[in-house]
């Protein structure tokens, strides 16, 4: 390839004609190369001594391998003419070309002409190398110099220069210098060019090669061309994010919230760097170009306003492209250089380059900030699951101590006395009694005590501890004590608890034939009522359980009725089985308990009730009664009344069910579902789950396995009594039989008058959750029970919002095609440049970035040493 290169003012510059500078030395010899041109044997070709001075005296082979500056002073290339030997004719067209002489040397007459330098057509042929190539060369003196002085390339004047090539590397450039009057024939050189030797396949002969003309595109005048293949990595990545997000987010869902928060972190993360990174490397380009118009505005300034930019300040805009850092650094340096103010560039470069910069720290912020963004589009909602596969076993407060028992023994005689009708708890602490729970188990409801908070911390007890002065759980701990021991509780809120408890079943049925079975008032004043076997039967079949053999036999009416009372005549004894005697007390109702089981077989207890209605008509306007009395009674006004009977009888049972309790944090502990009809835990294992401890189970031999009845009769006892002795308190006063809210519950009226008719299903349930808070508290107090406690499962419902999705990938998409489409060209039409390594082999090989050489610089030096020595060191821009 030959380049010929005319330089603005004075200088033409012959670069890389191709040929090994070996072949050249057998027709001239090292004394041409770096020698006397005109004191050698044979004589130099004039051809070679038309270049000054190239030698390097330092260097052992005469040869100089950096590629040479233009003179100074020149920067920009007027002409450039490029033919290459891989043609298989090239033609070089005409060049003239008026030489003046620079005003800076001395040794010209500014009014003295030069001459043209004219190159004819000259074909290259590759298939003849080697081959002999002539220079013709013409020079011209101006007619109006007034000297026959002429202009001559260092050489002597010949017309038909030659030489024999087949691949040469030379570099150098000519200058115009004054010649003396005269024609002598024999070559002046003072100094001998240089040659570089260098093989055209290395690297170095890349240099040789001018600027392929700019790519067309629409954005061609004033943006370089895009980058088309990252912006297609750009568009392929918006057009995946939302499936790529997705594979995590489906992954994440029924997860607990450990592993939805990690695979919905992992994958905005992802997501979130792939799609950062792509934005950087698009927006690279922005910076890098505000960077080197930022070393070209500077470079156009003269020295004496601090021309060229500080070598610290160029590694500082080019050492991390895709951060903000040296972007907000170029923002200020560029206040700093005066040659980067509008107002000194607009003559040739107009733009407002602070504003592709904030675009560019724009992207960079998006780019940071994507994982947060893309983690907040994913909305995680918590579920608390309950499981019952892994459990630990715990003890709580479900049962009672041998202390407990002992001091429930030491009340008995006193609830025993119809004459106190004492109770456990006074009037004013019933309300801190737990509330009652009604559970379904084979269409049968079960009511059971609510467990309190004070049976599931350590040292926490029920109700039946029995003390003096004791009758709720809490009253022993003060406010600040139980939270405390709450928070220290092991059995951790958030979990089912499972254990068994005792819960009651009631089934009542009305008595029939109440004109017969029911004695008003005898001559002791007293009230007899009458159970039919029959009646009693339907009960017990109806949960299943055989007839006891007492019913059975008989009724021996000595042992029920009073001396002197007798049955009405016409009254058939055979059908009955059991009787029941009620003193004339005034109370609108009176319950009569026989106790069929008290506990001896382990298995709960069992009680035949009998309730009797005693009302005033006078308070039951629209109420039905099975047989009205015949004695009347005054009331208020002296009007006369009568009394309304009617009866029921009821049978319950008191038995252990294993129910699972919820314990959490933010409430008391809440009963959901009964689990087994049994006093002791036992594996619920089904084909989808496999019931499996975790931990230790308890060995300790206070902590019960299984609720046992066999010595709770003193317990049960009392706390029937206790049951029965809050309803009677319920009546208000002893006198006149008035009603009462409890006796209108037995009918589901409403109101002190609504009194309708005794219903044995009202009272049933009425009964049953009168004894569920008054009874089962009791039957649970100080003794340990073996539970199970299933922790929770905390997992998630994972979702993408796809708006906001939407919305974050169109604004990805968009920053990212500005980012490729418009990255702006370098002023004055200057190649495109980066921080890339070719760019700054470019730069510095090339020497489109020159600086004065320091000193001190050596081999092997460290990078802060180097730093220190060079940071100031300034360089400017000549490329143009």
């Amino acid at each position: 390839m030959i380049i010929l290169s005319v330089y603005d003012g004075v200088s033409i510059e012959f670069l890389r004609l191709s040929s090994p500078v070996e072949q050249l030395l057998e027709h001239t010899g090292d004394d041409c190369l770096c020698g006397q041109c005109g004191n050698v044997s044979p004589p130099c070709p004039t051809f070679l001594c038309r270049f000054p001075s190239l030698c390097d005296t330092q260097s052992t082979t005469g040869m100089r391998r950096t590629p040479l500056r233009p003179p100074p002073g020149l920067s920009r290339l007027s002409q450039e003419i490029t033919f290459d030997d891989r043609d298989s004719e090239t033609e070089l067209p005409q060049i003239s070309r008026q030489i003046p002489a620079p005003k800076s040397d001395p040794s010209f007459d500014y009014k003295q002409a030069y001459g043209n330098a004219e190159d004819v057509d000259m074909p290259l042929l590759p298939s003849n190398f080697p081959q002999t190539v002539r220079f013709p060369l013409t020079e011209n003196v101006d007619p109006d110099t007034r000297s026959s002085a002429s202009r001559s390339w260092n050489g002597q004047r010949q017309s038909q220069p030659e030489y024999t090539y087949s691949s040469i590397v030379l570099e150098g450039h000519a200058t115009p210098q004054r010649q003396p009057n005269s024609s002598s024939a024999v070559a002046h050189c003072s100094v001998a060019p240089k040659f570089l030797k260098t093989p055209t396949s290395t690297g170095y002969a890349l240099g040789s090669r001018f600027p392929r003309t700019p790519k067309q595109h629409p954005f061609a005048k004033s943006f370089e061309v895009p980058q088309w293949r990252k912006l297609a990595i750009h568009i392929l990545l918006c057009a995946l994010a939302y499936p790529f997000l997705l594979v995590f987010v489906v992954t994440s869902r029924g997860k607990s919230l450990f592993w939805a928060r990690l695979f919905v972190g992992a994958g905005c993360g992802l997501l979130g760097f792939m799609m950062g990174s792509s934005l950087l490397r698009l927006a690279r380009g922005i910076l890098e170009a505000a960077a080197w118009a930022t070393v070209i505005h500077q470079s156009r300034v003269p020295d004496s306003q601090g021309s060229g930019v500080r070598l610290k300040d160029l590694a500082a805009h080019s050492d991390d492209p895709t951060s903000s850092i040296p972007a907000f650094r170029l923002i200020w340096d560029r206040h700093s250089y005066p040659g980067a103010d509008r107002d000194y560039r607009k003559f040739y470069d107009t733009r407002q380059w602070s504003l592709w910069i904030a675009f560019f720290l724009a992207n960079v912020l998006l780019a940071g900030t994507l994982t947060f963004i893309l983690a907040r589009v994913v909305d995680i909602d918590v579920d608390i699951v309950h499981q019952h596969q892994t459990y630990y076993e715990v003890a709580v407060s479900a049962d009672l101590s041998d202390a407990d028992i002992k001091r429930a023994q030491d009340l008995q005689n006193a609830f025993q006395s119809d004459a106190l009708a004492w109770t456990l708890v006074p009037f004013s602490l019933e309300s801190s009694l737990p509330s009652v729970v009604s559970l379904s188990w084979n269409n049968d409801s079960v009511y059971f005590s609510e467990v309190t908070l004070s049976q599931l911390i350590p040292g926490g007890s029920g109700f039946g501890t029995f003390q003096t002065g004791t009758t709720s759980p809490s009253l022993g701990l003060e406010p600040q004590d139980l939270m405390q021991a709450v928070s220290s509780n092991s059995v951790e809120p958030g979990s089912i608890l499972r254990f068994p408890r005792w819960g009651i079943r009631i089934k009542c049925a009305k008595i029939p034939d109440i004109p017969n079975n029911i004695i008003p008032l005898s001559e002791n004043n007293l009230t007899y009522l009458f159970t039919p076997r029959d009646t009693i039967r339907g009960l017990f079949q109806n949960f299943e359980m055989d007839f006891p053999q007492v019913f059975e036999v008989p009724l021996n009416f000595t042992l029920v009725m009073h001396a002197n009372d007798t049955v009405p005549s016409g009254f058939d004894p055979s059908g009955i089985a059991t009787g029941a005697m009620f003193w004339d007390s005034g109370v609108a109702h009176s319950t009569n308990s026989t106790p069929l089981s008290l506990g001896e077989d382990g298995n709960g207890f069992v009680t035949m009730e009998n309730v009797l209605v005693r009302l005033n008509t006078s308070f039951a306007p629209h109420g039905s009664f099975g047989v009205i009395g015949n004695f009347s009674l005054p009331d208020g006004d002296g009007y006369l009344t009568f009394i309304g009977y009617d009866a029921a009888v009821c049978l319950e049972l008191y038995e252990p069910w294993v129910l699972e309790v919820y314990n959490s944090s933010v409430g008391s502990p809440t009963s959901m579902r009964i689990v087994d009809k049994a006093a002791s835990i036992k594996d619920m294992n089904t084909q989808l789950i496999k019931e499996k401890i975790k931990g230790r189970p308890l060995d300790d031999p206070l902590t019960k396995r299984a609720l046992n009845s066999t010595n709770l009769k003193a317990a049960f006892i009392i706390a029937h009594h206790n049951s029965v002795n809050q309803m009677l308190k319920d009546n208000g006063r002893n006198a006149n039989y008035m009603p009462s809210p409890s006796l209108i519950s037995f009918t589901g009226g409403d109101g002190p008058y609504g009194y309708t008719s005794l219903s044995e299903v009202d009272y049933a349930k009425s009964r049953a959750l009168a004894d569920a808070s008054n009874v089962l508290p009791y039957l649970a107090g100080s003794g340990l029970s073996v539970g199970r406690r299933f922790p929770d499962k905390v997992i998630t419902t994972t979702a993408i919002n796809d708006l906001g999705m939407a919305i974050l990938i169109v604004v990805v998409f968009l920053m990212g095609l500005v980012s490729a489409l418009f990255v702006p060209r370098l002023p004055l039409d200057m190649p495109r440049r980066g921080f890339d390594l070719y760019s700054w082999v470019s730069a510095f090989y090339a020497q489109e970035l020159v600086a004065e050489a320091p000193g001190g610089i050596s081999k092997n030096m460290e990078l802060e040493d180097l730093a220190d020595l060079a940071g100031d060191l300034k360089f400017r821009y000549v490329g143009g």
